[in-house]
């Protein structure tokens, strides 16, 4: 089920110019960046489960989209919405950012890190956490917000419980990479 589940996504998702994937088969709407860090997480697991390397380059695609499009060095913020081109959209869902997101990508990137070699992707995941603690907690409640602007203004003011979660899990494998001791942020 996995290999045809892989074969369907190939043959009616994978974007012709093999910049990501699609929403529907159809291509028509926004992009996100969220069912691509889905399909790395997939990517991973299957990578564990079977050591096949096919799933790795699978994963290391998702990651050259993160790098190319997804990620603003600027403000090391990690965008949702993009357009056909992979630009951010106008308006408020161009600037949003989920600070959930942010948490899990760091521990994907570390994950894919440790399997692939490509060490300075930590540096990335460090930046990432680094945002959503310092932008994307309610500093009322230290809970992470459900969305922030790319300059940390709230747009959903809702906290979750899987971002805290998520926030843990990138703690955890970010400590000990070589940045500061995160043992009391776990």
């Amino acid at each position: 089920l996995g290999q045809e589940t892989f074969a369907f996504i190939d043959a009616h998702l994978e974007d012709e110019r093999l910049t990501g994937f699609r929403e529907t088969s159809s291509g028509e709407g926004e992009r996100r960046s969220n069912p691509h860090m889905h399909l790395l997480e997939a990517f991973l697991a299957w990578h564990q489960a079977t050591g096949e390397r096919a799933h790795l380059r699978r994963a290391a695609r998702i990651v050259d989209l993160f790098r190319s499009h997804f990620f603003d060095p600027e403000s090391w913020t990690l965008g949702e919405y993009f357009d056909h081109e992979w630009r951010p959209t106008p308006g408020e869902k161009g600037t949003w950012t989920e600070p959930g997101h942010h948490f899990e990508w760091a521990s994907l990137l570390v994950d894919f890190a440790g399997r692939s070699g490509q060490s300075g992707l930590t540096g990335l995941a460090r930046k990432l956490y680094a945002s959503a603690i310092a932008n994307g907690l309610n500093r009322a409640t230290g809970l992470a917000y459900g969305a922030v602007s790319r300059q940390g203004l709230p747009l959903d003011r809702v906290s979750r419980s899987w971002p805290q979660a998520e926030a843990i899990k990138a703690a955890i494998a970010l400590d000990g990479s070589g940045g500061p001791d995160l043992k009391p942020e776990i």
